[in-house]
């Protein structure tokens, strides 16, 4: 979406799975697809994006990258960058970013990245209680949910996932949040049985209506993924749980911030604009990419632990 958005294309979009970059599989589909746009004429740049891989494997991959003959653009969420420029690569530090080299390797036009909108995160704080300080992030996307935690994780702060690298922080499918949460419901935990929560929300939007009743939570983050295979109206099917959740925090006297990222661009069927326009509707708040995303909750989070020591 970031690439169409800053006036690039997109020639071929491999999709490789989650677990292709962990040890047991080795990256069999991200070497496979290296080596084939690397032969593909229509391919001027290549991008590659995923969760941290196996050290084995990025070593696996990189010498990939080194042969490829063409640039690559490397973001591995917290990888090095180090190990992507010995490997001739584009170290990317975030999912916009690699966007934007992307754009600016294959065009002689430099693409602009918007600011993050600080006054809005000062307009969250002002309406939020002192005793909400945390965020919830319920996505439907892996590498989404990935990158948008790493942004708290930087900053500092201590999140709990059913997708965390640290063992003490694992929250596992069903157990209720705690603290700072961020739920992949597309791992193994939430889809044994049913479909992809890209298909079939259901359990993401009960989620959603618990939370709201956290004196705690601040903010929820939710994704909205369109095109072939996503549901034919993710955010109208959302709609519904949004606004009861805003009713719960209300009826206790809580403002909700719910941020909403639609993954997605004007030519899929299921209408990008439309979307966003539901939405903003909805009072949410709409980001313009994962990486904004991060930050725009990384700052509510810091604000928030800033006001409460004052309180305190």
């Amino acid at each position: 979406m970031r690439i169409h958005t800053l006036g690039g294309g997109v020639s071929q979009l491999i999709g490789t799975g989650g677990r292709d970059l962990s040890a047991a599989v080795s990256g069999v589909m991200m070497i496979d697809g290296i080596r084939a746009l690397a032969v593909d004429e229509h391919t001027g740049a290549i991008v590659l994006v995923s969760k941290p891989p196996a050290p084995e494997v990025e070593h696996k991959v990189l010498a990939e990258v080194a042969a490829a003959g063409k640039p690559v653009v490397v973001y591995f969420i917290g990888g090095s960058e180090e190990a992507v420029t010995a490997a001739g690569g584009h170290f990317a530090s975030s999912s916009r970013d690699a966007a934007v080299q992307a754009v600016r390797l294959v065009s002689d036009e430099a693409a602009s990245v918007p600011e993050l909108d600080e006054q809005g995160i000062c307009d969250v704080i002002g309406r939020l209680a002192p005793e909400q300080r945390h965020v919830r992030g319920l996505f439907s996307g892996g590498t989404l949910c990935d990158e948008s935690m790493y942004a708290l994780l930087t900053a500092g702060e201590e999140v709990w996932s059913n997708i965390q690298k640290d063992p003490a922080f694992v929250l596992r499918a069903g157990e209720p949040s705690r603290g700072h949460t961020f739920l992949d419901f597309g791992d193994d935990g939430f889809t044994n049985g049913r479909p992809h929560p890209m298909i079939d929300p259901s359990l993401r939007l009960e989620r959603l209506v618990q939370e709201a009743d956290d004196p705690t939570v601040a903010v929820v983050v939710m994704d909205f993924v369109l095109g072939f295979g996503a549901h034919e109206d993710p955010v109208g099917v959302t709609l519904p749980a949004i606004a009861e959740a805003k009713r719960t925090a209300a009826a206790h006297g809580r403002d909700l911030e719910i941020v909403g990222y639609v993954l997605g661009t004007d030519r899929d069927s299921q209408s990008y604009a439309a979307q966003v326009v539901a939405l903003e509707g909805a009072g949410v708040t709409v980001t313009r990419s994962s990486t904004e995303t991060g930050e725009y909750v990384r700052g509510i989070a810091q604000h928030a632990s800033v006001r409460k020591a004052a309180h305190a």
